[in-house]
């Protein structure tokens, strides 16, 4: 007898249709909350995701894959560590904003927590001013007598 596995509807911002196994699912606490609710339940319902793109999506089922059910006791260092690992692609600082906002809606904490430790250490690898607004898209729009920190 074959296991059927349970296949979740997930319709992203961009009208893409994925099928997620459910197990998966579960770690997303936004998707685990809806699926509690009757309306829901049925396997033919679509759950909307308006925040999230399908790009996004399959970086977050890969994290769900590699991190497991259950909230493994890893450190933010561990984590952002797995998220280079198992998310080669996120080279790009967008991606990983991305990504960040995705894990913030649907809920995926230790996702969260290794993308917000990413940019931690991106934030850290900055030796100058000019290199943080470089890292963020941002122009630099302190004057040289500000930057001495006389105004705070």
């Amino acid at each position: 007898m074959a296991d059927t596995q349970k296949l979740v509807s997930l319709r992203t911002c961009d009208n893409v249709l994925h099928k997620v196994p459910e197990h998966l699912t579960l770690q997303m606490r936004t998707i685990r909350n809806l699926l509690s609710c009757k309306i829901f339940s049925d396997t033919d319902t679509v759950i909307p995701l308006p925040n999230v793109s399908s790009q996004m999506l399959e970086f977050v089922i890969k994290w769900c894959e590699a991190i497991g059910p259950g909230d493994k006791a890893l450190g933010s260092m561990q984590l952002s560590t797995l998220l280079t690992a198992t998310l080669p692609d996120l080279e790009e600082s967008e991606l990983v904003y991305d990504l960040m906002k995705a894990a913030n809606y649907l809920e995926i904490e230790s996702l969260l927590e290794a993308t917000t430790q990413h940019v931690a250490d991106e934030i850290n690898n900055c030796n100058s001013l000019e290199s943080v607004c470089e890292l963020f898209g941002l122009e630099n729009d302190i004057g040289p007598d500000d930057e001495e920190g006389e105004w705070w």
